[in-house]
């Protein structure tokens, strides 16, 4: 196996089960008549990967926020995080919504990317 360029995210997919969200990317961002930005989103596709939650013994070295829940997902698929001027994408699974923290494209060398989700509530 050579690493990188073995895309190690289809190799552990064979062995755990993949788990799927259904991803809402973020279209366009516009000022609405009161100066809110206004996030569009494309209607929703389902995105599978791997699931995992953050360990909570690591939030406060990440710089995260006690109060919330975290999750990794890794994906073959692109998802954006928060990046300036854009809104980050959201996904929903088993009733709640969460959005698009922080993502690490290894894309472009091992086909997947990793994407931190924080949970935002129940889903609509």
């Amino acid at each position: 196996m050579s690493v990188p360029g073995s895309n190690l995210l289809s190799i552990a997919l064979t062995v755990i089960t993949p788990q799927q969200i259904a991803l809402s990317r973020a279209t366009a961002r516009v000022e609405n008549a009161i100066g809110e930005w206004v996030t569009t989103y494309a209607a929703q596709v389902p995105v599978e990967g791997s699931w995992q939650p953050v360990d909570q013994t690591k939030y406060e070295s990440l710089g995260l926020d006690l109060t919330k829940k975290y999750f990794m997902f890794y994906t073959t698929e692109q998802i954006n995080s928060i990046n300036r001027g854009e809104s980050p994408d959201l996904c929903e699974r088993n009733g709640r919504k969460y959005s698009t923290v922080s993502d690490v494209p290894w894309n472009d060398v091992d086909g997947w990317q990793s994407a931190m989700f924080v949970d935002i509530g129940v889903a609509d």
